[in-house]
């Protein structure tokens, strides 16, 4: 039996980097979400409210956050989880009192639980104290939260409190409170905000009545400002307010698909071509092109070039209208692409008005960008809902809608946790009738299932109305940057982490083949 050493190639240390760094540093879920487990407790004249038994989940990058309210100006609020101690990050004093704590929770490889207690230190009886705990998963452990804010609401029928975030990872936090001198207000959640819990809760001076309610929103385009806003109706009393922070995500690294804010609308009547000139996709890694169309004809074909290269058409959906969703992937960009695009809707039958809505899309999966279509005729209904799955939490649902009305446009109201990323009244042919078209967008704040993307339709009587939906799948992450806060390796982590650094070190690696006696290389 002899030995043999054979030289390995280059292109092995690489390929071994690469799949080493795929165990080492692979982050699949790098934003925030809620892990959905919101409880709610109140006591009537006590200082002391316990929420017994709340339990974190077992995950990565847990963060316990508890939001309290007394009808109190009250000097102080400390609360415990188990004991131990949280960290208030801000606290709003004018008349009530509400707060913003936080615990982090670390790498958690089991659920944890216990119980909350909060005291309320010189309140002054009669009063109400209540807190709200849930737990968020990819948070920063260094600097969960950040960025708190408050606003006085008063007998304003609506609120906005606007937070600057600086990572598309980051998710941002709201708590609003509003009373009425008899019954309940009711509390409506702005565009892309999704309402995690919702109390009609009662106050102790009878028969004074108050509505509480919070609110989460993941960002569609990227970093910049938030805005929370809210509309109150049935509320005649002084004593409302709304706070707000931001939580940081674990890592710097957006692997979470977001638009590029770049929509664009081109349109024309009784042609069977509509062309968008010079559509730029911006710079920026895994870029998708998605190309959203209509014509008010029963079309048998439509095809889409970006700059001559065809997009694929994921759906679509022909009945006496036809809409589409084309898509095209880009790759990483390091710098924009510009290109016409153009639409052919052929077979349409004259007179007809065709039209394309065109948005580039980054961090997208690009061997299956997009996936799951689905449809909706509305016809007369006031209302319209399509379900997508979505598998990763990282993904995005976008959906097209369009209703017509035999006079006027209509007006399409987006459901909750939906971001409205464009909207266009436009005329159609043929005399008096116009139609409103209209794109949204919706991130998930509790990871993966079923998202529904939900319309509200007024002033619409005719039946050309339809709906059509999507899911576009976020690019795996590749290699992450440094952790914001050190964990502790496992014994298999340390083992990964010296073999890594041997065959990084070796500089030339060498395989030991032995050839037995009937000539077979065995390792």
């Amino acid at each position: 039996m002899s030995n043999h050493y054979t030289k390995l190639p280059q292109k092995w240390h690489t390929f071994l980097w690469c799949f080493l760094s795929f165990f080492l540093f692979l982050e699949t879920h790098a934003r925030v979400i809620s892990d959905n487990n919101l409880l709610y407790q109140s006591d009537n004249s006590t200082s002391t409210v316990t929420l017994s038994g709340f339990s974190v989940p077992e995950s990565d990058n847990s963060l316990l956050v508890v939001y309290a309210i007394v009808t109190s100006n009250s000097p102080s609020i400390s609360i415990t989880f188990g004991g131990t101690p949280l960290t208030q990050l801000g606290v709003f004093n004018n008349t009530y009192t509400l707060s913003i704590s936080y615990l982090a929770q670390g790498d958690l490889a089991a659920p944890i639980s216990g119980d909350i207690i909060a005291n309320f230190a010189g309140s002054t009886t009669p009063f109400e104290a209540a807190i709200y705990a849930v737990s968020y998963k990819n948070v920063n452990q260094v600097n969960p939260m950040d960025n708190f804010a408050q606003n006085f609401i008063g007998t304003a029928t609506n609120s906005s409190i606007s937070i600057p975030t600086a990572n598309a990872n980051d998710l941002v936090v709201d708590f609003i409170t509003a009373r009425h001198n008899s019954s309940s207000p009711t509390l409506t959640e702005g565009g892309g905000q999704i309402k995690s819990g919702e109390m009609p809760n009662q106050i102790t001076t009878n028969p004074n009545a108050s509505t509480h309610a919070l609110s989460e929103k993941c960002l569609s385009v990227g970093s910049g400002a938030v805005n929370m806003d809210w509309i109150i109706s049935t509320h005649n009393s002084a004593f409302s307010y709304h706070i707000a922070a931001k939580i940081n995500g674990a890592t710097q690294e957006i692997s979470r698909v977001i638009s590029d804010g770049n929509l664009l609308y081109q349109s024309d009547n009784g042609t069977s071509t509509v062309t968008l000139p010079a559509f730029s996709v911006p710079e920026g890694d895994n870029s998708l092109l998605v190309v959203y169309a209509i014509v008010t004809s029963n079309s048998p074909s439509s095809s889409i070039t970006f700059g001559g290269t065809p997009l694929i058409q994921l759906g679509v959906f022909a009945n006496t209208y036809t809409l589409s969703i084309s898509y095209l992937a880009q790759g990483d960009l390091a710098a924009p692409i510009s290109g016409d695009i153009i639409a052919n809707f052929a077979g349409s039958t004259a007179p007809f008005e065709a039209a394309i809505y065109a948005v580039s899309y980054k961090n997208v999966n690009q061997v299956n960008p997009m996936d799951n279509f689905a449809q909706n005729f509305i016809g007369t209904a006031t209302n319209s809902s399509i379900s997508v799955t979505v598998d990763d939490p990282n993904d995005l649902v976008v959906d097209f809608i369009t209703a017509r009305h035999n006079s006027s446009s209509p007006t399409l109201t987006e459901g909750g946790g939906q971001s409205k990323s464009g909207e266009m009244p436009n005329q159609i042919i043929g005399g008096s009738n116009a139609s409103t078209h209209a794109l949204s967008e919706k991130c998930l704040s509790v990871g993966n299932g079923v998202v529904n993307m939900d319309w509200i339709i007024s002033t619409h009587n005719s039946a050309f109305s339809y709906h059509i939906g999507a899911k576009i799948s976020a690019a795996p992450a590749v290699v992450a940057p440094p952790p914001n806060a050190p964990d502790v390796p496992t014994l298999s982590d340390w083992g990964l982490i010296i073999l890594a650094l041997m065959l990084l070190n070796l500089g030339t690696l060498y395989l030991i083949q032995k050839e037995d006696s009937l000539g077979k290389m065995m390792e």
